[in-house]
């Protein structure tokens, strides 16, 4: 699935309804020059509810790595900025560009302000690939997983066995595992259950693709989950996609699934 026009501007205005914005947000699996027009509308709208020139704005500090890599002196500067007073509307933004290649030293500075974020600081972070942003980083962050069901080569034979799947982890969460024993028989090997969590994947991603437009199906994805729970759990399948060409232990591979996306609820 490409991104889609207003998808993250649709996201934040249903977290703005839900008074869920959050101050630090990683934005995975997108080009910054993609998105740079929709996140600054929507970094206007919904951070500082001004009519501003995002660009032009001197409470707005961006970070990209186009000629050189971001070093220690950038962040320093840019913790620095931060610092001093706000000139609009008491809020201060910063993105990161590619910020899964900061190194050792620029990432624990700017763990510091992820930590213990100053009133009115936002943080947003952009990657090529969300799965390479360093733990301690990804788990103070609010996740935004712009989905590339592209990228997978989807094999329709198996989308009985990803819908039952499905069914089964909504209906019954983590005791799908005793409830449903079957699963375990019907999925042959861990190739076919790697077949089964693609079709899975493009099955949530169609469903947050719908939930961030504001638009209703009858399915049980959008009936269970909103938009973060949706995004947390297309983290969760994709992880457990890359997983299993290594993890070779096909029941336990499923055990694991099951329980990682019941804890998203």
């Amino acid at each position: 699935m490409e991104v889609t026009l207003n998808k993250i501007y649709n996201y934040f205005e249903n977290l703005d309804k839900e008074n869920k914005i959050t101050q630090a947000f990683l934005i995975g699996n997108v080009n910054f020059s993609t998105i740079k027009e929709e996140l600054f509308t929507t970094i206007k709208d919904f951070i500082f509810k001004q009519d501003i020139n995002i660009q032009e704005c001197p409470d707005v500090y961006i970070l990209e790595n186009e000629e050189k890599a971001i070093g220690k002196e950038d962040i320093k500067e840019l913790l620095k900025n931060l610092s001093t007073t706000s000139q609009f509307n008491s809020k201060k933004v910063y993105i990161i560009n590619n910020c899964e290649t900061l190194n050792p030293s620029c990432n624990n500075a700017i763990l510091k302000t992820l930590e213990e974020p100053g009133e009115g600081i936002y943080a947003f972070l952009i990657s090529n690939n969300i799965d390479s942003v360093i733990q301690t980083i990804s788990s103070r962050c609010q996740k935004i997983f712009i989905s590339t069901s592209q990228e997978y080569e989807i094999d329709e034979k198996y989308e009985g066995l990803a819908d039952e799947l499905i069914e089964n982890i909504e209906s019954n969460g983590i005791k799908t595992i005793a409830k449903n024993p079957e699963l375990y028989s019907i999925i042959k090997d861990r190739n076919e259950l790697q077949k089964t969590y693609k079709i899975i994947f493009k099955k949530y991603s169609d469903a947050l693709n719908l939930l961030v437009n504001d638009k209703t199906e009858d399915n049980i994805i959008l009936k269970n989950n909103d938009i973060i729970k949706v995004s947390k759990k297309l983290l969760v399948i994709n992880d457990n996609i890359k997983r299993l060409n290594s993890y070779l232990n096909k029941n336990l591979s499923l055990d694991r699934f099951i329980i990682e996306m019941w804890r998203c609820e």
